[in-house]
């Protein structure tokens, strides 16, 4: 137990000396900051409005109103933006097998799969984090939802649970690469797919679709 804890405290160090550097490294091109400050933030923002037209011109969304179809797409870009801050390198995985960049990480005292996605953090994600939690609030807000301890903890396991299965995606799809020495980047794909489906509920899909999404 003693030996588990202390190497859980050795990966949290590492981790938290791979953000500092990756902060370092951003801070060094601050009009590339802005950049992603300006159009990331922009397309979940029209993202957001086009559902707002939808509902206006439409109603509600097989039962589903604004505020609630808000929420639901707040958690959507929420979940999207920790998976590119912790997973996006499965997008890149043939690169890594194909130009043996991937035999570093079996050279290295640290699990293969850290090294692979936590050596390298996507800090620019965060642009794609603060408009979810914006719209995310906002949804909470028109639904008039009870903030509990309950409810907190509801939203973090849903929203650790969206970002796993996005990951395991992203993990599964550059995986594949071992075997096809392909680079083709399957993961941006996925990304698009779920990123669109997620902005409405799951009921207003047909049965198949349905079946296609949660299994």
């Amino acid at each position: 137990m003693k030996k588990a804890f202390s190497e859980l405290c050795h990966y949290m160090d590492v981790t938290w000396h791979v953000i500092k550097m990756a902060m370092m490294t951003i801070i060094e091109y601050p009009s590339n900051i802005a950049g992603w400050l300006i159009s990331n933030p922009l397309q979940f923002i029209v993202g957001f409005a086009i559902i707002k037209f939808v509902v206006e011109s439409f109603g509600e969304i097989n039962g589903w109103s604004y505020g609630q179809l808000a929420f639901l797409y707040g958690i959507s870009v929420i979940s999207h933006a920790l998976s590119m801050i912790f997973f996006v390198q499965g997008w890149f995985m043939g690169y890594y097998v194909l130009y043996g960049e991937f035999d570093r990480y079996l050279t290295r005292p640290l699990g293969v799969l850290y090294q692979f996605f936590f050596t390298n953090i996507n800090v620019f994600g965060v642009t794609d984090l603060i408009p979810g939690i914006l719209v995310f609030i906002y949804g909470c807000v028109k639904c008039d939802v009870k903030i509990s301890l309950l409810f907190c903890i509801q939203v973090i396991v849903m929203l650790i649970g969206a970002t796993l299965i996005r990951g395991g995606l992203y993990i599964f799809l550059g995986s594949t690469s071992f075997y096809t020495r392909s680079i083709v980047d399957f993961g941006q794909y996925t990304q698009e797919i779920m990123d669109k489906t997620t902005m409405y509920p799951l009921s207003m899909y047909p049965e198949s679709m349905q079946f296609i999404l949660t299994i």
